[in-house]
């Protein structure tokens, strides 16, 4: 049985009934980052926000002004003109990592300009391997396992801000292997399934509830994502609790696990009693709030006493929380345990 530790909150979903997930850590794949996530200096003093180009096809080289390689500048800007209105941005990052290049950006620059008139972006000076390379490059070594070995190594991205091909030098900008690359990445009939990790959706979600994205999984439906936390917590003999009559899920899902369902009865005025819903050998458990069928919730605050008093996680379903005053989104900050399960098929 896998055992998750990290804080998690579910949050609203990204398709007609779906939910999300909320973890504070999580490895760079699993909380969803991107190119669009990242940004270089630029060799103006601006900000290279690599946001700007979401959507577009991206090609990072590592450049430098004294390389064998350096004649690709040319074919780089006639690359860039001839394909930016397909969607392709061509991003130069001068760099000093190989020993040949300016050490300065403004002689970077004037080179830039006299020698090849480059008009596409590009960033300051910046380490592209190393413990010190920009935060970009470690993402893609992190990533892909993969750092350039040489100036004018490149790196594609895909439209969906992902890393779909990395090049040596000996890749010319206007060679084949690179040109049918490009033109996989910018195809997005090529790319119709949707974001693996709904970024852009979890993006918004974090910033509506005041969490960080990482701490966001979108999912198929509030109901796959209780599914995936019964399979994660709780095996065959382990026992699940959740209040009775409540959600009539919860119990089937135990049964699938050949786990020990535990109901805890509602009082009359359908409060809960901490101390007989914290089952001692609990793996889970679930609060439907505001709960079905009754319609009534329990205030954050007592929420929080029952998580507490828990051995286990708490996950709190807040399917028709969109009808409801109060909300427990806000307690996985303060408690670790507490999942809190979104739908958008309710009130949407």
């Amino acid at each position: 049985m896998v055992e998750l530790t990290r804080r998690t909150v579910l949050a609203a979903s990204c398709g007609l009934a779906g939910g999300t997930a909320v973890s504070e850590s999580a490895s760079a794949a699993s909380s969803g980052e991107t190119a669009w996530d990242f940004s270089f200096p630029g060799i103006d003093g601006s900000t290279l926000d690599f946001a700007q180009f979401r959507g577009k096809a991206l090609l990072v080289v590592n450049t430098a002004s004294f390389c064998g390689y350096t004649y690709q500048y040319e074919a780089l800007e006639k690359l860039y003109h001839a394909r930016s209105a397909e969607g392709l941005v061509v991003v130069g990052v001068p760099s000093g990592d190989f020993n040949q290049e300016s050490a300065d950006n403004k002689t970077v620059k004037e080179f830039c300009d006299t020698r090849f008139g480059i008009s596409f972006p590009l960033a300051a000076l910046s380490h592209v391997r190393g413990k010190d390379a920009a935060p970009f490059y470690a993402w893609v070594k992190r990533t892909r396992d993969w750092a350039p070995s040489w100036n004018f190594n490149k790196v594609l991205v895909s439209r969906q801000g992902f890393v779909t091909g990395t090049f040596g030098a000996g890749e010319e900008p206007d060679g084949t292997t690179l040109s049918e690359a490009i033109s996989t990445a910018l195809d997005g009939r090529l790319r119709r399934y949707p974001d693996p990790v709904g970024t852009a959706f979890r993006q918004a979600a974090a910033a509506l509830h005041g969490v960080d994205p990482s701490m966001i999984l979108a999912g198929n439906g509030s109901d796959d994502l209780l599914t995936i936390l019964t399979r994660a917590y709780v095996g065959a003999g382990d026992a699940a609790v959740y209040p009775t009559p409540s959600y009539v899920l919860y119990k089937t899902l135990c049964e699938l696990q050949d786990a020990r369902p535990v109901e805890v009865s509602f009082e009359p005025d359908w409060t809960l009693k901490s101390d007989l819903f914290a089952v001692s050998n609990a793996r889970l458990a679930f609060l439907a709030n505001p709960n079905s069928p009754s319609g009534t919730a329990i205030p954050p605050e007592k929420v929080a006493e029952i998580a507490r008093a828990l051995p286990c996680p708490l996950v709190v379903d807040e399917a028709y929380a969109d009808f409801a005053a109060t909300h427990c989104v806000s307690l996985v900050n303060d408690l670790p345990i507490v999942i809190v399960t979104r739908t958008l098929s309710k009130g949407y």
